[in-house]
């Protein structure tokens, strides 16, 4: 069977697209199975129809993302199919849902995605419901409901995914297509073993997002200055952004692209050289970075929020609430480095990465259900 994996980006080449998950998904999948990469653009909406709804939020009406346009979303869907036949291919595995919303369904379709339309609202500060046009709400739960009746299988990274849209929206997805895959880490070439790193004291912890203030970059520092009060020699390892405020206690990368081989390399001395990876995100779905330091044998201290819980259901990670999180993490991480049970999280998490969290183990799953036909 011949796969058509569609993506707006060359998801061959292109590494920075969703976080880096668009390539290194394609790139297993054709790993283990006939699967090509088709680049399916967006054309787009018309000047005058992006005009009008700039101007419906200017006066206070609410802001309408003018991709999920329902008339933009019918010429993607018609403009992936033109391509997936003249590519011959047997079927299209979309990222997201935009491209099947009007599919025909002449070529059979899945999509994967670590959300759908829904699971943001209320969720992401930037989706509050009050803060959207009422004409994109009603619509999202349509486009919903037909790009998930237009796809053979829906694979989504979490269980929060479904079941977030489903209390946000009326909407109705099929339990029998739904398939959880979790996300992967997001390397070329991930460690093939851990060592422990040996430089302690300090305490070297690391944060790893490009947005300061939703993953909680301001509440590592916190940590980091209580648990040097308490005596315990801690830094702050920042990669992803420069945040807005400095501190001797911070060593700061900023933003490392993988393609670039040098400052991929510094991610990695990154990964590989602390001892705990923290990560107070007060919303996210399922973070590659979380499968990332995994990969590294770094354990996590994190947030139970979104589909992070799933990520790590075996106590793989250390989950604290986001209200709790500033004021637990102290104490949690000091006996845990007091208690000499490092070691053992490092192995735990890199058992999880090796089990679950890793794209390779995720393509075979994926075209396995493939492979078994309908869903049952």
């Amino acid at each position: 069977m011949k796969i058509g994996f569609v993506a707006p980006v060359n998801a061959e080449k292109d590494l920075r697209h969703f976080s880096g998950t668009t390539h290194h998904l394609y790139r297993a999948l054709a790993k283990h199975g006939d699967v090509v990469p088709l680049q399916v653009e967006s054309d787009g909406c018309s000047r005058l129809m992006t005009a009008y709804y700039r101007i419906q939020s200017t006066l206070g009406r609410g802001r309408y993302n003018i991709s999920l346009h329902p008339g933009v979303l019918r010429r993607l869907a018609q403009k992936t199919e033109q391509i997936a036949v003249r590519s011959r291919v047997d079927l299209v595995l979309a990222l997201g849902q935009a491209n099947l919303a009007y599919w025909s369904g002449n070529i059979p379709a899945v999509f994967f995605s670590d959300t759908i339309y829904g699971t943001k609202i209320d969720f992401y500060s930037n989706w509050q419901r009050a803060k959207l046009h009422s004409k994109q709400i009603n619509q999202l739960a349509h486009l919903c409901d037909r790009s998930c009746q237009n796809s053979k299988l829906i694979f989504t990274s979490s269980r929060f995914a479904i079941d977030n849209a489903r209390e946000k929206l009326p909407i109705h997805v099929p339990e029998n297509k739904v398939r959880i895959t979790l996300i992967g880490a997001n390397f070329d070439d991930p460690p093939k073993s851990i060592d422990m790193p040996t430089t302690c004291p300090p305490l070297k912890l690391l944060w790893v997002g490009v947005d300061w203030k939703r993953k909680g970059g301001d509440i590592c520092l916190s940590v980091t200055k209580e648990l040097n009060r308490h005596g315990i020699p801690t830094e702050l390892h920042v990669v992803g952004c420069n945040p807005p405020i400095s501190s001797p206690l911070m060593k700061i990368y900023g933003f490392l692209r993988k393609s670039d081989p040098k400052e991929n390399q510094k991610l990695h001395s990154a990964y590989r050289n602390c001892h705990l990876f923290l990560f107070p995100s007060c919303a996210d779905l399922t973070p590659c970075s979380l499968a990332e330091a995994a990969a590294f044998g770094l354990p996590s201290v994190t947030t139970r929020v979104g589909g992070i819980p799933e990520m790590f259901p075996n106590g793989e990670a250390i989950l604290l609430s986001p209200e709790e999180f500033e004021q637990k993490a102290p104490e949690t991480i000091s006996t845990l480095i007091k208690s000499g049970e490092l070691g053992e999280m490092r192995q735990k998490a890199r058992h999880r990465f090796e089990t679950h969290l890793n794209w390779d183990t995720i393509a075979k799953k994926i075209l396995q259900d493939l492979s078994t036909g309908e869903s049952p």
